[in-house]
């Protein structure tokens, strides 16, 4: 039995029609392309590769004695029939009416073909605009939006705010409220946060609101004199010096003394006056003159 002969690599010129042999190294080289040696035109040699091997039905002749011929096309010399477009479709002249194609119809798979020579069809690719794709960017990842770069410095600006407030409302309300630029905004602070705000600290912070004179009851001559202090501020203070005075009925000063805390029995010093608390000092004038009419008695240091 005559076995047929090793198959080679050749390839058809899409455009003259002419079998040309080619090697893998040219198939892998520039994709495939390759110049046709009878036309000079370029072409896709890998898409019009041919395998020349014997016809199976010819195997038990020699295969030398196969004829190899070229399918010619055979053009269509009948007569031209007249035909006429319907409604229900084209029907020529004498003969059934053929269906007119449908709009649900699937369109090919190739929107456009090339015939060549000997009635093949090669397929290109379809493209409506080729520089559309050369041009196009890219894809991006999703990056985040410009307004969330802004979220962590909104943050800190809020939390500063909220901490300034806690330490102006809590912490330093007595010490910016003596600064008397500072009240109205406290003020409308206050309104607004229920808080109260200090008195206006003008002159010592401890001061004397009222006094009264008594006698004494074992000294029939001796006076007993009390003295109200008040401290104004939010801490504990010391005991200040107090200065008595004695006034005729006229209002001339017949007699001023300074007593010293020691002098009013504030022996410890660790003894002070409370913040926005009072205290009473009783002084115990022994002999006063017998003209003094009156008395006033006033903050020396505090």
């Amino acid at each position: 039995m005559t076995t047929a002969a090793h198959a080679s690599l050749q390839t058809r010129c899409s455009y003259c029609d002419t079998v040309l042999a080619v090697t893998a190294k040219q198939l892998q080289s520039d994709s495939g392309l390759l110049a046709c040696s009878d036309c000079g035109k370029v072409f896709n040699a890998a898409w019009n590769l041919i395998d020349q091997v014997a016809n199976p039905a010819q195997l038990a002749q020699p295969i030398d004695t196969v004829e190899r011929s070229t399918v010619v096309p055979t053009p269509d010399l009948r007569p031209f029939k007249s035909r006429r477009v319907t409604g229900a479709g084209v029907r020529p002249e004498g003969g059934e009416a053929q269906p007119a194609p449908s709009a649900t119809s699937e369109p090919p798979v190739w929107e456009s073909f090339d015939v060549m020579l000997g009635g093949r069809s090669e397929p290109r690719l379809n493209a409506t605009n080729p520089t559309e794709a050369l041009t196009a960017r890219p894809r991006q990842a999703n990056t985040p939006t410009e307004g969330s770069g802004w979220a962590w410095p909104l943050a800190g600006i809020l939390v500063a705010c909220l901490a300034l407030f806690t330490q102006v409302r809590f912490g330093l309300l007595e010490e910016i409220a003596s600064v008397a630029s500072a009240r109205p905004a406290l003020n409308a602070l206050c309104r607004y946060t229920d808080c109260e705000l200090p008195q206006t600290l003008t002159g010592p912070t401890i001061v004397v609101t009222h006094t009264s004179i008594d006698l004494h009851r074992h000294l029939p001559k001796a006076l007993i004199v009390r003295i109200h202090l008040q401290n104004r501020s939010h801490s504990a203070q010391d005991y200040p010096a107090l200065e008595l005075t004695l006034n005729g009925r006229s209002g001339k000063v017949l007699g001023r003394r300074s007593y010293l805390p020691r002098e009013f029995s504030v022996v410890d010093e660790s003894v002070r006056i409370g913040g926005d608390r009072s205290a009473v000092v009783t002084l115990i004038l022994a002999q006063p003159d017998p003209a003094a009419s009156g008395f006033s008695a006033r903050v020396v240091r505090s």
